[in-house]
């Protein structure tokens, strides 16, 4: 059975990401996006005052998740299209996600 559609986006997007990801450029924004999520981290653990506090701390919440979603996105996507050339492995498909 060949690849479904979704599985060869992910082909797709995961050979056009791969090279991406070993640039030095994207170890400075994985860095730049640690150290956001670690500042966002450390001004939810600290005492806020009042119902002003508490808001930020919500808002604070919001922006690690977001943040966490953005560094996790592309190694997700690689993590995909590698669980998809394991289950085509073997079979003479073309899986470079390209047509």
């Amino acid at each position: 059975m060949p690849p479904h559609e979704d599985e060869k986006h992910s082909l797709k997007l995961a050979s056009k990401l791969r090279p991406l990801t070993a640039l030095e450029g994207w170890k400075i924004y994985i860095s730049i996006l640690d150290e956001h999520i670690n500042t966002k981290v450390n001004a939810v653990l600290s005492p806020g005052g009042g119902i002003d506090g508490v808001l930020k701390s919500e808002a604070d919440k919001g922006a690690i998740m977001g943040l966490r979603l953005a560094r996790g996105i592309v190694g997700s996507i690689l993590q995909d299209a590698d669980a998809i050339s394991k289950k085509y492995a073997g079979s003479d498909m073309d899986l470079t996600g390209d047509e």
